[in-house]
């Protein structure tokens, strides 16, 4: 299930600056609908847990105190109880990268959505969805290679063909957002060398974030050979 900030039973008069938090992780859930050539191939769904601290911060406030009695261990003070009382979101970044396809063109559409959700446990329903995709056609083989004949796809350099998808989604999923990638989409929007401090003369790049509702993110290649 998912955590939730815990109140915190002490001894000590200052107020608590790190939360307790009970058992259990928030798990969510990246779908990747792209429509493939092969059939019955399903969404790409990588899933990745993340603990409540690393979402929130917590600040707690005193509640409840009385004269803490001899077979508590704190004879002559006082036990104090605080209750978690306003939360503050934080930036997370993903451990690592949440690998979704090789987006080969022969064998994908040029279009995909991503959607996000945070799964909860409880009943399911299945849906099909049946949709009619152009692909690239302008594909061909050059001695044993395989290569892109031309820059643009063209009427006559496209392949239209329609598949069916099946989604499992929780009834009480949290959707977080969605967003539509191209795949000609820039994905350096801009570089260059930091200037001033430690790091001067250091390369960065912007890279795009795409908006998605409650979150954004980027979506880049990364070399896999």
């Amino acid at each position: 299930g998912d955590p939730r900030p815990a109140p915190i039973s002490t001894n000590n008069s200052t107020v608590p600056t790190t939360a307790a938090w009970t058992d259990g992780s928030f798990e969510f859930m990246v779908n990747a609908l792209v429509n493939s050539k092969a059939t019955g191939r399903p969404a790409i769904a990588p899933k990745f847990p993340v603990k409540g601290s690393e979402l929130f911060d917590v600040k707690y406030q005193l509640t409840f105190w009385r004269t803490c009695k001899w077979y508590q261990g704190c004879f002559g003070k006082y036990f104090y109880v605080y209750t978690p009382t306003n939360f503050t979101s934080k930036i997370f970044y993903p451990p690592g990268n949440v690998e979704l396809i090789n987006w080969d063109l022969d064998r994908f559409a040029p279009t995909m959505l991503i959607t996000i959700k945070e799964i909860d446990l409880s009943q399911t329903v299945t849906t099909k969805e049946t949709v009619s995709t152009e692909f690239a056609a302008n594909f061909g083989i050059e001695g044993s290679t395989l290569k892109k004949i031309g820059l643009k796809f063209g009427a006559s350099l496209k392949q239209s063909l329609g598949s069916e998808r099946t989604i499992v989604t929780s009834l009480e999923s949290d959707d977080m957002g969605e967003a539509f990638i191209e795949f000609g989409d820039k994905v350096i929007l801009d570089e260059g060398r930091l200037q001033g401090g430690i790091l001067n003369g250091l390369p960065y790049h912007l890279t795009r974030e795409y908006p998605a509702g409650w979150v954004w993110f980027s979506m880049e290649p990364v070399k896999v050979e």
